[in-house]
């Protein structure tokens, strides 16, 4: 039996917000965070610091949302009260955490566990049944952001209310919080008229498809007056609904962007760090560093490395090379999947690609592209830092000593595995078949299954897998690897 789709809602705490003395960032961030994550945020609230009011809509917010975060109130002062609101919330009491006592000691540099003596030590008093997460290091990620963990009280998860420790917080904390990909499809229509001639349509497609359609006017731009989001619960549906759109609107309305321009409008949509412009900013400065003749892919057939080409095929578009020949190296030392080759294949002949094939470990290969090919400066490759030896990498890192010499680089290397397969999906990338059969990272086939965290047993009781896209936590993304 299938679970219903995870829901989240976000409650904003101070009387700084209610009074317009500090704008309110952290909302929009979560929002953007749990879209990412196929996570429908129901509600938004802001609510000032009186803990009756708070702990009453926590009350009323967990038992109707999958999640609740706070934002605000967790410090030493007095009108901190969040810990009191939520311990209120669930009729528990504030217990004394050490762990928290001694962070606070450091962090502060006192040492005294006294209240009244040390007023931060307020900080260590939180709700009994808690549980404390500690957020990864993030890049530019603020010290306390790492430093203090984020108190998780039953389905609530306390963050901090100024913004840059929030957005850290909640960063490095993507890994709390299931997946939910998949849930949900999107697309996007630009129309040459204003939305209230098409009102009457959008209501009848809607009604009629039960679809969620999103209508903004775009002011200013001489190609289209108004953006349509379409979201559905399944992709038959969405693409019905989107015929259904095109065939009512009226004629020539429908605005045809070029490729470029609609992926990254989809992409500034949908990433919180903004993933796509990262990208293409990478692409850029590689090209600046290294003629485009001198840059190769790795690629492999897996999914980073086919979203990375993608956004590389896009960016070579919005540069004027479009149908520009790519060097791409692929490196196998293993019997392969067969459907990783014919994958493999279809990609060469869509992405124009000029195939390197190696059969060889990965050192042995490489020592044979710069020998075969000694103008390769670069390799663009799809590492993310969750990836095995990747966590300290930079954007452009040198291979180690004793490899041959050559600039690797990392356009996606701080997205989540969320964000690839949101990107995927929402950008229409063709990728492996083996992913819709439940295997969620390709090595070969004597050490690769599908993952078990995608099993699931039928009506008739017989086990069958989950695609890779709805894989609840990213962090076990391997675990249907033997190395």
């Amino acid at each position: 039996m299938e679970s219903p789709a995870p829901t989240a809602a976000i409650l904003v705490i101070g009387d700084e917000i209610l009074k317009g003395h500090t704008r309110d960032t952290n909302s929009s961030f979560a929002a953007k965070i749990f879209y990412s994550l196929g996570i429908k945020v129901g509600r938004i609230i802001a609510i000032s610091d009186n803990k009756e009011e708070i702990a009453e809509e926590l009350r009323n917010l967990t038992s109707k949302n999958t999640f609740v975060v706070t934002s605000g109130g967790v410090g030493p002062t007095h009108d901190d009260i969040t810990y009191e609101a939520v311990a209120a919330a669930f009729d528990l009491p504030l217990v004394f955490n050490t762990e928290l006592a001694e962070i606070v000691e450091s962090f502060y540099g006192v040492n005294d566990k006294n209240i009244e003596k040390n007023p931060a030590m307020k900080m260590a008093h939180i709700p009994q049944e808690h549980e404390l997460f500690y957020s990864k290091k993030m890049k530019k990620s603020p010290e306390w952001a790492t430093i203090f963990p984020m108190v998780k009280v039953r389905n609530v998860y306390v963050l901090p209310g100024l913004p840059k420790c929030f957005e850290a917080c909640l960063h490095g904390l993507q890994h709390c919080f299931p997946s939910a990909i998949g849930s949900h499809f999107m697309d996007f229509l630009f129309l040459s008229v204003e939305e209230s001639l098409i009102a009457h349509t959008l209501e009848d497609t809607i009604q009629k498809f039960k679809v969620v359609i999103g209508c903004y006017p775009i002011l200013y731009n001489e190609r289209y007056q108004t953006k349509l989001t379409v979201e559905a619960g399944t992709l038959a549906n969405l693409r019905q609904a989107l015929e259904h759109l095109e065939a009512a609107l009226p004629a020539n309305s429908l605005v045809e962007l070029d490729p470029t321009s609609l992926a990254l409008q989809k992409l500034q949509y949908l990433n919180s760090h903004d993933g796509a412009k990262t990208a293409f900013d990478v692409f850029k400065t590689c090209h600046a560093k290294y003629p485009e003749a001198e840059i190769v892919v790795s690629f492999n057939g897996g999914k980073d490395c086919t979203l990375l080409l993608h956004l590389y095929h896009l960016y070579l578009k919005s540069v004027g090379k479009a149908g520009a020949k790519v060097k791409a190296l692929y490196i196998k030392n293993h019997e392969t999947f067969s459907e990783v080759e014919e994958f493999v294949a279809k990609a060469v002949v869509h992405y124009n690609l000029e195939l390197i094939e190696y059969h060889d470990h990965i050192k042995a290969g490489v020592e044979k592209l710069m020998s075969d090919h000694p103008n390769v400066g670069a390799i663009l490759m799809g590492n993310r830092r969750t990836d095995p030896y990747s966590a300290k990498l930079d954007t452009f890192t040198m291979t180690d000593k004793g490899w041959p010499q050559v600039m690797r680089v990392f356009p996606i290397l701080d997205w989540s595995y969320a964000d690839v397969w949101q990107a995927i999906m929402l950008l229409g990338v063709d990728y492996c078949s083996l992913y819709d059969q439940g295997y969620s990272s390709l090595g070969d086939p004597h050490n690769t299954v599908p993952n078990p965290a995608l099993s699931y047993q039928d009506e008739s009781g017989n086990v069958k897998f989950r695609p890779a896209h709805s894989l609840l936590n990213g962090t076990e993304e391997r675990a249907g690897r033997t190395n």
